[in-house]
C-alpha cells in the first residue's frame, strides 16, 4: 500500500504491525522461534483486546526477507511481521510481548512498529551499524594529536 498525503498528516492512519528482526538462513531455527514467538504475541495480544471490547483476529505471521547484495558482507535479514489494527497501542505490544515470553523467550523482542518502517523496507545494508551524526568522530586516532602539536 502506497502512503498518502492524509498518512503523513495523520499518524493515526498508518497501519502498524508487531514484528521480530532478525539475521540468519531462511530455513534457520532462529527464523521458526521468531514466526512461533510474534504468533503468541499476537494472541496474547488478540485475548487482551478482547477483554477490553476490541474484537480482532489476528492475521498469520508474515515473513519478509532481505537477502545481502553483492559485495556485502554479513547474512541475509529477516523480518517477522503480523499486521494490527489501529486500536493496538506500544504499550499493548510491550504487555503482550511479556506475556507471550513466558512461553516463548523469544518474544521478548517484539515491538510495535509502522508497516512502512525502514526497518520493514530493508532500509540499510543489514549488519552495518549506523550511528547518529552527533556521534561520529571527525578527528580520531593519535595522528591527529601529533599534527597538532606540529603547529
Amino acid at each position: 500500500m502506497a502512503r498518502t498525503v492524509d498518512q503523513e498528516r495523520n499518524p493515526a492512519m498508518v497501519e502498524h504491525c508487531i514484528a521480530i528482526t532478525g539475521k540468519g538462513s531462511p530455513g534457520g531455527a532462529a527464523l521458526e522461534e521468531a514466526i512461533k514467538a510474534v504468533a503468541a504475541a499476537a494472541a496474547a495480544l488478540a485475548a487482551a483486546k478482547k477483554k477490553g471490547g476490541n474484537l480482532f483476529r489476528p492475521e498469520a505471521p508474515e515473513v519478509r526477507l532481505r537477502p545481502i547484495g553483492p559485495g556485502e558482507r554479513g547474512s541475509a535479514g529477516w523480518t517477522v511481521l503480523v499486521r494490527v489494527p489501529a486500536f493496538v497501542s506500544a504499550r499493548d505490544a510491550r504487555e503482550a510481548a511479556l506475556l507471550a515470553a513466558e512461553r516463548r523467550p523469544a518474544a521478548k523482542a517484539v515491538r510495535l512498529v509502522p508497516v512502512g518502517a525502514p526497518a520493514l523496507r530493508g532500509g540499510g545494508r543489514p549488519g552495518r551499524d549506523r550511528l547518529p551524526a552527533g556521534i561520529r568522530r571527525t578527528r580520531a586516532g593519535p595522528q591527529h594529536r601529533a599534527r597538532e602539536t606540529l603547529r
